[in-house]
């Protein structure tokens, strides 16, 4: 499934409603974790110093972001040696690290959303 990461997860930060269900799937090619940066500055300019992201290294050379929205969450798994960025967009629940900045959102994600 590849579609426009930008306009879907501008979409989801705006007034959606929060419906708890299975995450929403999308991937986009990216040949490094800088070109995975660039794609998320697309949605956020800031998102290095924004409090609603949380950035983990994961093995084999992927990153891990998680950008708490108001009333779920956004996944981005950079994985270069693949050669794309897969997007997982769940309303109504959340992951742990976002239990701080969106204390309303029950956490119903323990690891990651994003297959594999």
């Amino acid at each position: 499934m590849k579609t426009r990461l930008v306009a879907a997860t501008i979409a989801l930060a705006h007034s959606l409603p929060a419906l708890a269900q299975e995450p929403t799937l999308y991937e986009k090619p990216a040949a490094s974790i800088a070109e995975c940066h660039e794609t998320i500055a697309q949605v956020a300019p800031d998102w290095r110093e924004n409090a609603s992201f949380k950035i983990k290294p994961m093995a084999g050379g992927r990153e891990q972001v998680f950008h708490c929205l108001p009333d779920g969450v956004a996944e981005w798994v950079c994985n270069p040696k693949a050669g794309t960025i897969n997007v997982a967009v769940l309303i109504g629940g959340t992951v742990a690290a976002c239990r701080t900045v969106t204390p309303g959102v029950p956490v119903t994600v323990t690891k990651s959303m994003v297959p594999g």
